[in-house]
């Protein structure tokens, strides 16, 4: 059976002049504490805190603030409080010599359940969202094509603006879109509405599960100063925003110039996402633009769309004849729903590769791939009218390759002569230390991270060979990004990114 080091943890309670107890623990868990600041001592020298120390490393003292009394002193212990309260519960008692049992980092509560939930919770919300994901853009799909091909009737026919013959599956099927008068409604009317609801919802679940559930490892700047509860609230007050923002400008003078409000828009866009990027991770950034512009999408379902819908069908059923104008506005909203459709597709997927939100100017590379995709969709549009707007093809493809240039790692200079012969071989103990002190708190089969349970991606650094399996990945996200360690959690420096990546420029070799 696998086994860890552990040690010793005295823990000297505010009462009585010494009134100790100790527990053993894994050093890993120990070791993940944070020195108490100045405050927090000179609360504990007053009686308000509890202090601990272990022999592992007994120059090390932490102080930690808690709350009296002292049966809750194990319970306040930091971040890592519930794995320590349930090795002490369950653990602690008849424990001797230096290693413990793996299975035994995993009681019953919250040191372990949690991360494997957080990872099923992930996974669920996951599928469930790409699946209302794609009943909602598909049918958005479907109907602007729809629109596009209806033909008027060969035989006038009252009230029917256009039909459409299809086949699908062996069946034949004539489509009719008609203006409702007034008592024509239909005894059974099939709505589009729960598809872009359920893609939200579980969105918004995915969001907090990954990013705010995440203790801000995925979400937060490094470089800025919050915590990851200011971080949720900032992220979930964009949103908010945004639509307050995008419905006034909509409604109104100037959103009547369809091209320049698009203009204006995408520049406040823009300037969201450069605000956030000094508070979020690239990653944050990225997903926090793609949900904003999600929300407008299913808001203005719900808020602009449906409404209209509901307002003309209650018209028709009081015998009244439907203003179609508010049908009109609502399809304004819906053809900036499908023109904002690519470019979420686009960020979704960017998120999985660290050249785009792990460029210094991320915000740019974003505001490049959101009018790419919305190119690229005006050409679809246009296309199925007939009328293919082949410059907006043309102008998203440059786009595209220049994104791909400007992203591109910077190839180091080739050395040559008594240059090339001055630069050290890297030795491979080098790598090796910088990845057991950077990267194997994580990418472990047993991680000692205390977000991370089970190794990211399920890759491996503890071996020479597992190492060499995962180059490309490692030279791309830790080298050229520097988007890993996530937030630099490890304190990963530049001189070791440089070791890293001569390394591997050298042959990457082992001996």
């Amino acid at each position: 059976m696998a086994t860890i080091e552990i040690c010793k943890v005295d823990i000297i309670g505010p009462g009585a002049a010494g009134d100790k107890n100790h527990v053993l623990l894994p050093k890993a868990v120990v070791l993940r504490g944070h020195p108490g600041t100045a405050s927090q001592k000179e609360t504990n020298q007053k009686g308000g805190g509890c202090e601990y120390t272990h022999d592992y490393k007994p120059e090390v003292r932490i102080c930690l603030y808690y709350t009296p009394p002292r049966s809750n002193a194990l319970k306040n212990l930091g971040g890592v409080r519930f794995a320590w309260i349930s090795l002490y519960n369950e653990h602690h008692h008849g424990l001797t010599g230096n290693t413990l049992p793996t299975t035994a980092i995993h009681p019953k509560g919250d040191f372990y359940m949690p991360a494997h939930l957080m990872e099923w919770l992930n996974l669920m919300i996951r599928v469930f969202h790409l699946i209302a994901g794609i009943s909602w853009i598909g049918s958005s799909f479907f109907f602007m094509w729809l629109d596009s091909h209806l033909e008027a009737p060969k035989a006038k026919k009252d009230d029917v603006e256009g039909e459409l013959w299809m086949v699908h599956s062996g069946g034949f099927y004539l489509v009719e879109k008609k203006l409702i008068q007034p008592g024509g409604m239909p005894e059974t009317l099939h709505w589009f509405k729960w598809e872009a609801t359920f893609t939200w919802i579980s969105g918004f679940f995915l969001l907090g599960v990954v990013y705010y559930m995440g203790k801000g490892v995925y979400l937060i700047n490094p470089a800025a100063n919050i915590t990851p509860w200011m971080a949720t609230a900032i992220g979930v007050g964009t949103l908010a925003l945004a639509w307050v923002v995008y419905d006034a400008f909509w409604q109104s003078p100037l959103g009547k110039n369809t091209k320049v409000g698009a203009l204006i828009c995408f520049a406040m866009a823009m300037l969201v996402a450069w605000g956030l990027s000094f508070v979020f991770s690239g990653r944050g950034m990225f997903i926090h633009i793609g949900a904003m512009f999600g929300t407008l999408m299913v808001t203005n379902v719900w808020m602009r769309i449906l409404p209209a819908q509901a307002q003309m069908i209650a018209a028709t059923e009081r015998g009244e004849k439907a203003d179609f104008n508010l049908g009109k506005k609502a399809k304004v909203r819906s053809i900036h729903n499908n023109y904002m459709t690519f470019p979420v597709l686009f960020i979704m997927l960017s998120n999985h590769f660290p050249s785009t939100y792990g460029h210094p100017y991320n915000f740019l590379v974003l505001g490049g791939l959101i009018l790419a995709g919305a190119g690229f969709r005006h050409f679809w549009n246009t296309r199925s009218i007939g009328k293919p707007a082949y410059w907006a093809l043309a102008t998203a493809a440059a786009g595209i390759a220049a994104l791909f240039m400007v992203t591109a790692p910077r190839t180091p200079a080739t050395a040559s002569g008594t240059a090339q012969a001055a630069v050290a071989p890297v030795k491979f103990a080098e790598v090796q230390q910088i990845m057991q002190q950077r990267c194997v708190s994580c990418h472990a089969a047993q991680p000692t991270d205390d977000v991370f349970k089970a190794p990211p991606l399920g890759a491996v650094f503890e071996t020479p060979e597992q190492i060499k399996g995962y180059l490309a990945k490692i030279r791309t996200m830790a080298v050229d990004s520097q988007t890993m360690p996530l937030g630099n959690k490890t304190g990963m420096t530049p001189a070791e990114r440089e070791t890293l990546g001569r390394w591997i420029d050298q042959g990457a070799p082992v001996n």
